[in-house]
């Protein structure tokens, strides 16, 4: 389709956005806050200064918290983590990334239809890409449970997720521990974080 601009101000220079409770929203380190329009399919656009410089890539537009309506709250991530992140993407590199796929649990049933514990928070992984690592550890055979990320406890959110695997980088393993189908004990599960090539 055509491009399009939207114009507006920068409100926040640099803050963190942090929707704890959003269950595939990570939390959001040195994000610029614009009353740009930021509409779904916006994001990873580039927010620019009136000099056409990239200052930052469009990420989010709240409009509902909770109960609260927000206007005009675009946020964007700014372009000095851009500056951190992307060399290394562009070498190949990558954090964190094993292969999997996952939903969020959004209450018991949902893992219970599973037949995994439904008295356990966490992620449900329902798939591998072919030949990752995950896929060659066994996930994405069945759905399974995986409740800690390296012995720390997650929840049934991204954030969770992200805050556990700790930014662990290409070439190291990360200890994932997963309860299979019927299983009322978990075992742990050895991934080696890949490069973005696999």
């Amino acid at each position: 389709g055509d491009l399009t601009a939207t114009r507006g101000v920068v409100s926040v220079v640099e803050t963190t956005f942090d929707l704890e409770d959003a269950f595939d929203v990570p939390l959001y380190r040195n994000i610029i806050q614009t009353d740009a329009a930021i509409k779904p399919g916006n994001s990873g656009g580039p927010l620019v200064n009136t000099s056409g410089e990239v200052v930052g890539v469009n990420s989010a537009g709240i409009t509902l918290l909770g109960d609260r309506i927000f206007q005009g709250q675009g946020l964007a991530i700014g372009a000095n983590r851009l500056d951190e992140v992307l060399p290394g993407l562009l070498d190949g590199e990558s954090l964190a990334w094993t292969g999997m796929s996952w939903v969020y649990p959004q209450g018991p049933a949902d893992v219970a239809s599973l037949d995994l514990p439904d008295d356990q928070p966490g992620l449900v992984v329902v798939g591998a890409v072919p030949g990752s690592n995950a896929a060659d550890a066994g996930f994405g055979d069945e759905p399974v449970l995986i409740t800690a990320v390296n012995g720390e406890p997650i929840r049934n959110t991204l954030n969770s997720y992200c805050a556990a695997a700790g930014g662990t980088p290409a070439g190291e393993q990360m200890t994932f521990t997963v309860f299979q189908p019927g299983d009322a004990t978990p075992q742990d599960v050895r991934v080696t974080v890949e490069d973005a090539a696999g």
